[in-house]
């Protein structure tokens, strides 16, 4: 995928709905741990129910039911986001952060993350409407 995510990766997930995108990266590449960060706590529930079917690892696949705002990705290596660009762009340094400190991938579904294009190599899916931005 264009995230190349692997089982040494740490994947958060912020706007995490329904649990998909982890559920995918257990699924296809048994990365080691995943955190999804939802504010609606139906959604929550939903993506916890997707990934014990899927079989994600409880101890190390964990769904939470906050803002995204205070979510630690410090330990992240690769990151997605499906948020509205407003929140997107309150994030920016953050994970930006996790860009040039950890070597993170950074992939945004939906809009591009205006502050990374001048500081990130940038790639556009094949789709155009997914970003993934990452050290230079």
């Amino acid at each position: 995928t264009m995230a190349r995510v692997s089982d040494a990766d740490m994947v958060a997930d912020l706007g995490a709905g329904d649990g998909q995108v982890l559920a995918l990266c257990w699924r296809l590449a048994k990365a080691r741990g995943g955190r999804g960060y939802e504010i609606n706590e139906e959604l929550c529930e939903e993506a916890r129910k997707r990934l014990e079917t899927e079989g994600c690892p409880a101890n190390s696949y964990i769904i939470s039911n906050e803002d995204v705002m205070g979510a630690d990705i410090s330990d992240c290596s690769v990151v997605f986001i499906w948020l509205q660009p407003w929140a997107v762009d309150m994030l920016a340094d953050k994970l930006l952060s996790c860009i040039c400190d950890n070597g993170a991938r950074v992939i945004s579904y939906q809009w591009p993350i205006k502050a990374l294009d001048r500081a990130c190599r940038t790639t556009t899916g094949v789709t155009e409407t997914m970003y993934l931005y990452e050290r230079a």
